[in-house]
């Protein structure tokens, strides 16, 4: 039995060139020049050879954030006209299949978009709008078509930009607040000779003109009422997202997910009693979810779905609620 304590390493073997062969030319080592995340802000106290690499002297409309750098949100002059003095209330994007894009005007009576450096009116057919300057407008793009609502004043209308012309969309209701979601527009807070704020209605499955279930079996309308105080919780917002469709309400957050039945294809259900929203015109769609004001308990909220609503701005609470005046 051999002592391994006493066994020899093996030799290292050592290699020698053969010398008929040729030696082979060495390629030179690639080194990196530089290797650094941008995620250091930018440093203007120090001389530029001091800061680290991750760091910038100057930085002109980027914003550092989760370890990226990113272009900064921003404004400038809008140097065209304006057509008239109404006041705006509010401004839209929509972009057709075909690349078109169209950037719209919105006042209380009146609707233009920019064309060849200049506004292009948008003539009614029928009825001009009866809204004021108080009445927001809430502007969707689906199926290629855009779709607006003025706070449910008048019934939910289309813009047909081969005509330059509004009209109604079908016989669609009258809607304080619409999306768009599983190929329909869905409406919210209806009105008209049986308001009901607590009421959603949709179009047609791809068919946005027709309303009637009666008609095409896709469309329909459903109260959200679990319980009589329901009929007391005003919806304030709807918005469509992938694949669920967030329900703002006074006092609640409600959720709607999409299943394969023609007659119902909403799924509708609460998921979080006593947090809501009363200022419907300070949603914003953020990434993944929303962020709104809420007087009831007096903060701002954050929602995405999956998780709980966070309240967010606490030491600053009292100064956004000062600074609300509309």
């Amino acid at each position: 039995m051999p002592n391994f304590k006493n066994v020899k390493p093996f030799p290292v073997p050592i290699a020698f060139r053969n010398p008929i062969q040729k030696e082979q030319a060495r390629l030179p080592q690639k080194n990196k020049w530089i290797e650094a995340r941008m995620n250091a802000g930018m440093i203007t106290m120090f001389d530029p050879v001091d800061i680290p690499p991750s760091a910038v002297q100057l930085g002109k409309n980027v914003r550092f954030r989760f370890d990226r750098v990113s272009r900064r949100a921003g404004f400038r002059l809008f140097d065209i006209a304006k057509p008239n003095a109404f006041p705006v209330i509010t401004l839209g994007f929509h972009k057709k299949n075909n690349n078109n894009t169209f950037f719209l005007r919105f006042t209380s009576t009146t609707i233009f978009y920019v064309a060849g450096g200049a506004w292009v009116p948008v003539a009614p057919i029928g009825l001009v709008l009866a809204g004021t300057d108080t009445d927001r407008f809430q502007v969707v793009t689906a199926l290629d078509r855009l779709v607006f609502t003025n706070n449910g004043v008048d019934v939910i209308q289309e813009i047909d930009f081969t005509l330059n012309q509004y009209k109604p969309l079908g016989n669609a209701p009258q809607a304080r607040f619409i999306t768009g979601f599983a190929n329909r527009i869905v409406a919210a807070n209806i009105g008209g000779l049986t308001p009901n704020s607590a009421m959603v209605q949709w179009s047609g499955d791809g068919n946005l003109d027709e309303w009637d279930p009666l008609v095409d079996e896709s469309a329909g309308f459903n109260p959200l009422v679990e319980s009589p105080a329901d009929l007391g919780d005003a919806i304030t917002g709807i918005f469509g997202f992938t694949n669920v469709m967030i329900i703002l309400r006074e006092q609640s957050i409600w959720l709607a997910t999409k299943q394969p039945i023609a007659q119902a294809p909403f799924n509708f259900f609460t998921i979080f009693p006593g947090v809501g929203c009363d200022a419907p015109d300070s949603v914003v769609v953020t990434v993944n979810g929303l962020t709104w004001l809420d007087r009831r308990t007096g903060m701002v909220w954050t929602f995405t779905p999956g998780e709980s609503p966070q309240p967010i701005g606490t030491p600053i609470s009292r100064d956004l609620l000062a600074a609300v005046t509309d």
